[in-house]
């Protein structure tokens, strides 16, 4: 099983340099745009004036809070993608093949592919806490403590996400386009049916659109970020249940592991 970790960590290293640059990239860009919200141009429309209302003010902030959660989990994301793409690949080069005739157990084989991904998602999550924490010390918008929990919530996402495309691959007989394509559609009709409420009053609100979408970020906002350990439990419950599902599944099936 080792020998199974390492071969998908090699793979991983031919895509190091995406990571490099997205992460380089994305720190100078976060730096620049701290600085800009706490003394430049960004900064300015955060300051009601004569030319900015103070709900327009508020709705910068909201918006700059919202580009800076988005900037942090990037690092992370450029992991992910690298590391889910290690499901199909050994379908793709014919390695499935080889490995049915191993010794190794559909256990084994199942249990490395979701140790390899999840060690990848994991050091994204640190790569994104790095940042964040450097980010942190240029701009009074967000805190510390609430961009950790962005990168809490983007790392189980990630690991949910990844672990339902793994359960359909299998199912799908290594179909990555439809495993994608279903994994995706489950998250977003889960988020559409957790927040139907606010999209109603959204739809209702008329003319009060602005204040209302306004109003509804900063209370979404402030719940997820109080219960990001809630998205951690589920993709570690979700993780459990995928490698059972996937270790059935699999054992009834001939080169698709």
């Amino acid at each position: 099983m080792r020998g199974l970790i390492i071969k998908d960590l090699m793979s991983f290293r031919k895509r190091l340099a995406v990571v490099v640059f997205v992460t380089v990239a994305v720190l100078i860009m976060a730096v620049m745009f701290s600085i800009s919200a706490k003394s430049g141009n960004l900064y300015q429309m955060t300051i009601p004036g004569p030319d900015t209302t103070e709900q327009e003010a508020e709705y910068a902030k909201e918006v700059m809070s919202f580009a800076f959660m988005v900037l942090m989990i990037l690092p992370m994301g450029a992991v992910g993608d690298t590391a889910k793409n290690m499901l199909f690949e050994d379908r793709k080069s014919g390695f499935t093949a080889v490995a049915s005739v191993t010794p190794l157990t559909v256990r084994q084989r199942v249990l490395s592919k979701i140790i390899t991904i999840c060690g990848l998602y994991l050091a994204g999550a640190v790569l994104s806490i790095v940042i964040s924490s450097l980010v942190s010390l240029f701009t009074d918008l967000i805190t510390f403590r609430q961009l950790f929990a962005v990168v809490i919530i983007g790392f189980s996402i990630c690991l949910i996400y990844t672990f339902l495309m793994f359960d359909i691959g299998i199912i799908l007989n290594g179909s990555e386009m439809y495993s994608e394509t279903f994994a995706l559609l489950i998250i977003l009709l889960a988020i559409f049916g957790m927040n139907i409420k606010n999209i109603i009053s959204l739809i209702k609100a008329g003319d009060n659109f602005a204040s209302v979408i306004i109003e509804q970020a900063k209370n979404v906002t402030a719940v997820v970020l109080d219960r990001a350990y809630v998205f951690l439990i589920i993709a570690c419950v979700l993780g459990f249940i995928s490698y059972f599902v996937t270790v059935a599944v699999a054992a009834k099936k001939r080169e698709v592991i």
